[in-house]
């Protein structure tokens, strides 16, 4: 029987103070995620990433910051969980974005580059025919995919990539 990995990551939001420019810890969070469940994960504020997607809608200039503490077995999970306060499980978000290769430039004999796009598709009311019809990619790598996050847009990747 293969043996269940766990992350404990702490989730840190931060806001920009507008009058100094300095960043400063608005909100914090411990999550637990298994490894290979993106179903659902385990967290003491259930509503941090609502937050965080919220200051986002404002136009607030905000960050997020999720960094794994430690990686550990089933027999630490409950130590862990009670040492933390977690109790809530919530959901992964279902998101699909548009995946466009874009030209990089002619170094090395020309070199290439996607980019993530957040698309309005509802993935959670898609049917399943619809699923298969729309996701997927061309040999280029261009076309539709599903991502489970932690929030919207987490995986959006939409920056110039540069030649190094």
């Amino acid at each position: 029987m293969e043996k269940k990995e766990f992350r404990l990551k702490r989730v840190v939001v931060r806001r920009i103070d507008e009058y100094s420019g300095e960043l400063y810890n608005s909100r914090d969070a411990e999550i637990i995620v298994e490894q290979g469940n993106y179903d659902t994960y385990e967290t003491n504020d259930s509503s941090i990433f609502d937050y965080y997607e919220e200051l986002r809608k404002d136009k607030e200039e905000v960050k997020i910051e999720i960094e794994t503490l430690v990686v550990f077995g089933e027999e630490d999970l409950q130590t862990l969980k009670r040492l933390f306060g977690i109790e809530n499980t919530n959901k992964y978000k279902n998101s699909v974005y548009q995946r466009v290769q874009e030209y990089g430039g002619a170094e090395e004999g020309g070199w290439y580059y996607h980019n993530l796009y957040l698309t309005d598709m509802d993935y959670d009311s898609m049917k399943k025919v619809e699923r298969e019809e729309i996701l997927g990619t061309d040999r280029y790598g261009n076309g539709y995919v599903h991502y489970e996050e932690f929030y919207r847009g987490q995986n959006e990747k939409t920056e110039k990539e540069y030649y190094c």
